[in-house]
């Protein structure tokens, strides 16, 4: 954490100074719908503006790293259907979090506006363009003790979804479904499958040296192959 502590200095900055955690934040706007695209491209200041129901908390420790200043949400960061701690995570970071649901976020802002959030108000120059709600801590605490409360159902749902997902593969589970040809031949190698995790990435250089003498076959899914890209 010490690496992205550094990274995140311009957005520290204010607080370290003594800045009331409610003071008005100006950031250059930069806009994407998937989170884990947006942060490639974030930079210490900027103002996140994503559309992410349920900010995971891989996306939050993402946002934390890149050093946003703001996040700007045309989502609800938390539905309140499971314990969710993403939200939180920013809160606690000191990074102003606003959801604004169905307030045309990436109708009014475009990539590249300075902007100026003043509470949940977000300003370009002295135009107010927006209003959202500002998700603080105390709240985000008590709402995911109350969903911690409540797991039980949501356990009840998560296994209602997989026999209902389980029924509708079974072809696939019997071995019914011709698989496609591929270039690599499987036969007798060892494979690895990396997918995005809070801790893929630390796992790679956990692995390097089995990769390095036993050459497996990576097969990396979504935010994974970004890591593997990453690790060369």
């Amino acid at each position: 954490m010490a690496t992205a502590s550094r990274r995140r200095l311009p957005a520290l900055l204010g607080r370290r100074n003594g800045a009331r955690p409610d003071a008005p934040i100006e950031g250059t706007a930069r806009l994407g719908e998937r989170t884990k695209h947006l942060v490639k491209r974030l930079r210490p200041g900027d103002v996140a503006v994503i559309d992410h129901v349920n900010i995971d908390r891989i996306a939050a420790e993402e946002l934390v790293e890149a050093g946003v200043a703001a996040v700007l949400n045309a989502s609800p960061s938390s539905d309140g259907k499971y314990p969710n701690a993403g939200p939180l995570m920013l809160a606690r970071e000191g990074i102003r979090l606003v959801d604004a649901p169905g307030a045309g976020l990436f109708e009014l802002l475009k990539d590249g506006d300075t902007l100026r959030i003043d509470g949940g108000t977000i300003k370009i120059g002295d135009q107010e363009v927006l209003r959202g709600r500002v998700l603080g801590t105390a709240e985000l605490e008590r709402q995911l003790e109350e969903q911690r409360e409540r797991i039980d159902e949501a356990l009840a749902e998560f296994a209602e979804n997989t026999v209902a997902h389980v029924r509708e593969e079974t072809d696939l589970l019997t071995g019914s479904v011709e698989f496609p040809h591929t270039k690599a031949s499987f036969r007798d190698r060892h494979v690895l499958i990396v997918v995005r995790g809070d801790r893929h990435r630390h796992d790679l250089k956990a692995l390097r040296a089995y990769i390095r003498d036993v050459r497996p076959l990576i097969v990396a899914v979504d935010g994974g192959a970004d890591g593997v890209l990453e690790a060369g």
